[in-house]
């Protein structure tokens, strides 16, 4: 069989979207995200789909302009719509005070989730499993619950990542057998980026502990997906009985809230938040912690901002959380 095939089966055997969907894919003009938009124009003619090349510039290196001319001109060399963007990271991190791999996160995903609104279409993404390798160890150290144990999934919300499966060597060797060129991003091997130094420090050296490091990760990733899915119905369950929805603002009744255990009062947190700005990115053990502080607090004008611009406050035997400050600070 050769390899382009065996490619598509595999992201065949995955989620695929219904015919006739819009894909906006994000293209970076690197390695995954080439041969991405390769295999995706090889299925999309078997299901109808309408792809759209999607660039965002996060103006961080020089040569940052001549990815997006060549991605630009890969879109017209295919046929395919261009749509792309740019925003200085560098001072968005520090109006934000963000990491600039935070601020570059926040900054490409709105961009890609703006496209995708207007053309209500899914956003495709080229992360490999060697990137789930990478995000499953990441968010191990920095102590993530069962949901980010879990990894990045296939299909999330309205983000699809059919290369989880194929692994980076699997997709260079694609490239090199079709001749198809792509951009080199120099900052990938600076190691002051965590990703990165995961990749060329922290692996190696869990490999030479566990020549096995691959499969043993990929494997807790599924059950720990598998647990994420149960905690998640148990968390929307609880949701219901507890909440109460208002304009840009949601309710949870503080009672039935401290007689959860701790880890399920947090997933309901969480699931509150993701419920009002659609995902929970910034939000880390830390805010959490502020947040439970303002549980136990007594009532009154308690109040604190959480990032993603979120206000929480406890009042009338609620706690609150809000896109905007509470009324009572505006006095």
């Amino acid at each position: 069989m050769r390899l382009i095939d065996k490619l598509i089966n595999q992201i065949d055997n995955k989620y695929l979207p219904p015919q006739g969907t819009d894909l906006v894919v994000a293209v970076s003009g690197g390695v995954d995200s080439v041969a991405l938009v390769h295999l995706l124009l090889r299925l999309a003619n078997q299901y109808d789909w309408d792809l759209t090349v999607a660039h965002f510039d996060h103006q961080l290196r020089k040569t940052s302009q001549r990815d997006a001319e060549f991605v630009q001109k890969l879109a017209k060399n295919l046929g395919l719509d261009y749509v792309s963007a740019k925003t200085n990271v560098s001072v968005l991190a520090k109006r934000e005070r963000l990491t600039i791999e935070e601020a570059a996160r926040k900054a490409r995903y709105d961009f890609l989730q703006q496209v995708a609104r207007r053309r209500r279409a899914l956003i495709v993404t080229g992360h490999t499993a060697d990137d789930q390798l990478e995000t499953v160890v990441m968010n191990w150290l920095r102590g993530g619950g069962v949901r980010a144990l879990a990894g990045m999934r296939d299909l999330d919300n309205n983000i699809w990542r059919p290369l989880l499966s194929i692994t980076k060597t699997q997709i260079k060797e694609f490239v090199r057998q079709y001749q198809l060129t792509y951009r080199e991003d120099e900052t990938n091997q600076q190691t002051k980026f965590k990703r990165n130094l995961i990749r060329h420090k922290v692996m190696p050296t869990l490999r030479l502990v566990n020549p096995s490091l691959e499969q043993v990760l990929l494997r807790n990733a599924k059950v720990m997906a598998s647990l994420a899915d149960f905690v998640g119905q148990e968390t929307a369950r609880l949701y219901k009985k507890m909440a109460k929805s208002q304009k840009d603002a949601i309710w949870l009744d503080l009672k039935k809230l401290n007689q959860l255990p701790e880890f399920l009062r947090n997933e309901v947190i969480l699931f509150t938040i993701r419920q009002l700005q659609g995902h929970q990115q910034d939000i880390k053990k830390i805010h959490l912690d502020e947040v439970q502080k303002i549980i136990n607090s007594a009532e009154g004008k308690v109040w604190k901002q959480l990032p993603g611009k979120l206000f929480v406050s406890n009042r009338y035997g609620k706690i609150g959380f809000s896109r905007y400050r509470p009324k009572f600070l505006n006095r």
